[in-house]
């Protein structure tokens, strides 16, 4: 095995560590209490992508309060263009079909946009997976500070 593989590009020294190592060796997690090093800091892994769950709401809340904001809409299109609220040009068959379809349609946005969520979600994971497989190949030089990835 080349020896030169275990030197630092930059200075040449062997005194290097895998970024992983000196992570661990710097990070300290003791219940609620979480401190870590400059240098663990320095060499810390790539931040892992929240998992899909608070979009999903996000979307619900988005949703009801634009579906909640259509009869407010049709009451004003009705008393700008016909003198009169739209409820009382509209038959009431419609607006009783709108209200069995409106639940309907909410339930679909919100089932489409939980698929979005999922679908960002798993590219941000690809993304991340091959930046931590990245910075597990990481060493970093004790000497200058160099990091590096080592072939």
């Amino acid at each position: 095995m080349d020896s030169s593989n275990y030197r630092c590009p930059r200075c040449n020294s062997d005194n290097i560590s895998s970024s992983p190592l000196v992570y661990k060796r710097g990070h300290i997690i003791n219940g609620a209490y979480d401190h870590s090093t400059d240098l663990a800091r320095e060499v810390a892994p790539p931040e892992k992508p929240q998992e899909p769950g608070a979009g999903c709401i996000a979307w619900f809340v988005y949703i009801s309060v634009f579906l909640c904001a259509l009869p407010i809409v049709g009451w004003i299109i009705g008393l700008l263009f016909f003198d009169k609220p739209l409820q009382e040009v509209v038959p009431a068959v419609l607006n009783f079909g709108q209200a069995l379809l409106g639940p309907l349609f909410l339930l679909l946005l919100v089932r489409l946009g939980h698929h979005r969520e999922v679908r960002k979600y798993n590219e941000k994971m690809q993304v991340w997976q091959e930046k931590y497989d990245s910075w597990t190949k990481q060493y970093i030089c004790m000497r200058c500070g160099n990091i590096f990835i080592r072939e």
